[in-house]
């Protein structure tokens, strides 16, 4: 279904290495004081990905949903 609607719209489905996911994690706190959870921090990560191989232009507008927060129990950079 999801690779449909990639493939529908001229998008793309990606994956981000766990270290690149940890960074985008952490510059979302550092920069925004956001306490995200993996999901949206994965998200960060791969559109900082697209955006240097220059598969996104500075031009371009994109939306990006960031949802939930990292558990109590679970600090920041950690698995």
């Amino acid at each position: 279904y999801m690779r449909d609607i990639a493939a529908g719209t001229d998008g793309a489905i990606v994956s981000v290495s766990h270290a690149e996911l940890v960074a985008a994690r952490e510059m979302l706190h550092d920069l925004e004081n956001l306490d995200v959870g993996h999901s949206s921090a994965a998200t960060i990560a791969a559109l900082r990905n697209e955006a240097a191989a220059r598969r996104i232009t500075p031009d371009q507008v994109v939306l990006v949903n960031l949802t939930g927060r990292d558990r109590p129990r679970t600090h920041r950079g950690s698995q």
